[in-house]
C-alpha cells in the first residue's frame, strides 16, 4: 500500500549506538592513511573503489554490467559512444566520479543547487528516460516503491530546505560519514528528479565522504555495499520513514556497518600488500646470502601472486607446468630438499598437505644455512 510521509529535517540521531561504528571508522582510515603505500597501489585502490563505486551505484537500478566490464569501458582515457543505455549509465556514473575529485578535499564542502543538478545532468545525459530532464526538477508525482514522493511543486522549497540544512553548523558538526549518509537519505526522500535520484543521492553521500577525509587512499563509496545488501537497503530507508518517523540513528547504523567494513577490508589488501613486498624482499636477501637458490624464489613468488596452495604431493610430482618447468631435468631428491629448506626457513606455511607461501614470515625466522 502507497503511503506518504512529510520529509522533516530533524534526523533525531542517538549518537551513541553509533559511536563505536564511527570510531572503528575513524581507525581504520588512520591505519590506511599512515601506510607506506606506493603511488601506484594507491591508484590500484581508488581505480578498484571507484569500479565498485560505479557498479554499486547502477547495479542498484538494474544495470547488468559486470565490475569486469565497468571497468574495461572507463580505463580507456578517450571519448566512447556508448552500445547500449547500461555502458551509458556506467560512463555517466564514471564522469560523476570525476567531478566529485575535481575540488582539493575539504572537510567544510558546501552542498549546493548546482553541484546537485550538476550530478544529475552528468548522470542520466543521453539515457533517454521517459519524462526525465537532466538537470531539471520533475513535474509529476513520482513513487518509490510503496512510497508516494513529495508533490513536485513542493520540491523547490523542499531543496532549499536541504541545502540550507546540510550546510548548517549543527550539521557541519557532525561527524562526516554520518553528514554524507544523512544527505543520501533527505536527497533520495526528497525525490527531486524523474529519474536518476538513488544515483544523484549516493553521489552526493560519496562528495561528502571524499571531503571528509577518507581520499586520501582510494575513492569511498557506499554504493556498492547498498547494492550487495539491496533488501536491507530499501528496508532501511523505509523504516526511517515509517517506522522511526523520520529518526535515522537505524539508517545510518546500517550505513556505517558498511562503511566499517569497506575500511577494514582495504586495510587487509594494503597490509597484505605491503606483508609480501617484505616477503619478497626477504626472498631476495636469501637468494643474495646463498640460503635459497633462484628457483625456489621463482616457486614462492608463483605461488604469491596467483594467491595459490599447492600440496606436497604435486610438488613431487611434477605435474602442474610451471613446476614441472623449474625443475626441468632435475632429481627428485633436489626437489625434496627443496621442500625441506622452504620449511627450515620459515618460507611456507603447510596445512593438510598443502604448502603456501608464508606472508608472515619476518626477519626474525631463522637465517641459518639449512
Amino acid at each position: 500500500m502507497a503511503r506518504e510521509w512529510r520529509v522533516t529535517f530533524d534526523s533525531k540521531l542517538k549518537t551513541a549506538s553509533i559511536a563505536e561504528l564511527l570510531g572503528n571508522a575513524d581507525a581504520y582510515t588512520d591505519i590506511l592513511n599512515g601506510l607506506p603505500l606506493p603511488v601506484s597501489k594507491r591508484e590500484q585502490i581508488d581505480r578498484l573503489n571507484i569500479v565498485r563505486a560505479i557498479k554499486g551505484t547502477t547495479g542498484i537500478e538494474g544495470n547488468l554490467l559486470t565490475e569486469e566490464e565497468i571497468d574495461e569501458l572507463v580505463e580507456k582515457n578517450v571519448p566512447l559512444k556508448a552500445k547500449s543505455i547500461e555502458e551509458q549509465e556506467v560512463l555517466n556514473a564514471d564522469d560523476v566520479m570525476n567531478l566529485i575529485r575535481e575540488k582539493n578535499p575539504k572537510s567544510s564542502i558546501v552542498v549546493d543547487q548546482d553541484i546537485i543538478n550538476k550530478t544529475h545532468m552528468l548522470m542520466t545525459k543521453d539515457c533517454d528516460y521517459e519524462d526525465n530532464i537532466p538537470g531539471e526538477y520533475r513535474r509529476d508525482v513520482r513513487w518509490a516503491g510503496n512510497y508516494i514522493c513529495p508533490d513536485p511543486k513542493d520540491i523547490p522549497g523542499l531543496m532549499n530546505r536541504f541545502i540550507e540544512y546540510i550546510n548548517s553548523d549543527k550539521v557541519l558538526s557532525m561527524h562526516p560519514a554520518v553528514r554524507a549518509i544523512t544527505s543520501h537519505f533527505y536527497l533520495v526522500s526528497i525525490h527531486p528528479f524523474t529519474d536518476g535520484n538513488g544515483r544523484v543521492a549516493r553521489a552526493v553521500e560519496a562528495f561528502l565522504l571524499y571531503h571528509g577525509g577518507y581520499s586520501k587512499v582510494g575513492f569511498y563509496s557506499l554504493a556498492n555495499y547498498y547494492y550487495k545488501n539491496r533488501h536491507q537497503y530499501i528496508k532501511e530507508l523505509e523504516a526511517a520513514r515509517f517506522v522511526h518517523n523520520g529518526e535515522l540513528t537505524a539508517f545510518v547504523h546500517f550505513a556505517l556497518e558498511g562503511f566499517v567494513s569497506e575500511l577494514k577490508d582495504r586495510n587487509y589488501q594494503a597490509i597484505k600488500y605491503l606483508k609480501v613486498a617484505a616477503y619478497k624482499q626477504q626472498l631476495d636477501d636469501l637468494v643474495r646470502q646463498s640460503q635459497i637458490q633462484p628457483r625456489v624464489k621463482d616457486i614462492l613468488c608463483w605461488l604469491v601472486d596467483n594467491d595459490l596452495s599447492i600440496s606436497i604431493q604435486l610438488l613431487k610430482e611434477r605435474t602442474v607446468p610451471f613446476i614441472a618447468s623449474v625443475y626441468s631435468a632435475k632429481s627428485d631428491r633436489l626437489v625434496r630438499y627443496d621442500i625441506t629448506v622452504m620449511r627450515k626457513l620459515g618460507l611456507v606455511s603447510e596445512n593438510e598437505g598443502q604448502l603456501s607461501a608464508n606472508v608472515d614470515r619476518t626477519t626474525a625466522s631463522n637465517n641459518k644455512k639449512p
